[in-house]
């Protein structure tokens, strides 16, 4: 009785072997790491991003397999967009994102493909965020800066700035009066 059970055993096991070895695998690759997100920084009076406003971002990345890809986004805050896609590798994929809160925040991406298969994250783009805007004086917007102070020769430099596009446009309105 002992013989019959090897026997069978050793059977099976070289069926086994037999039926693996004539699988094909194919093997998926996920998607590069994503370029770093491009879009609105915040920062000096040009460039500002307020709490309270949608902002676009960008970033593409592509993937080894040419298999579509999705994106999340993650926004710095404890949010992250979910998955968002289809798009086709390489394409450029868009993020929006409103901010609750003044600060600095660090905006990241990540990919994966149509088979699950996830990218790295992106390297971040810090994001600083302010509350809004007080008011206009004679043209110049003044936006709250928390309790940040800029040094004043970027201040004067920004108003000489402004002058200097007032002066231009009213030396063109005399001149059209003219």
């Amino acid at each position: 009785m002992k013989k019959i059970g090897i026997v069978v055993s050793v059977m099976l096991l070289i069926s086994c072997s037999i039926l693996t070895a004539g699988q094909t695998t194919i093997q998926n690759s996920p998607p590069y790491t994503p370029e770093k997100p491009d879009g609105p920084e915040g920062g000096l009076l040009f460039d500002r991003v307020l709490v309270g406003y949608n902002y676009t971002y960008t970033t593409t990345t592509t993937d080894p397999d040419g298999d579509d890809v999705w994106y999340n986004w993650s926004w710095g805050d404890g949010t992250y967009s979910g998955w968002v896609g289809p798009k086709h590798s390489g394409a450029i994929a868009k993020g929006k994102h409103k901010w609750t809160e003044p600060g600095t925040y660090s905006v990241q991406v990540k990919a994966k493909d149509t088979s699950d298969a996830e990218s790295g994250w992106s390297d971040s783009l810090e994001v600083w965020v302010r509350k809004g805007l007080i008011g206009v004086v004679e043209g110049v917007t003044i936006v709250e800066t928390q309790s940040m102070v800029l040094p004043e020769e970027v201040i004067m430099a920004q108003i000489e700035q402004l002058e200097s596009q007032q002066y231009i446009s009213l030396q063109s309105q005399q001149q059209q009066l003219n």
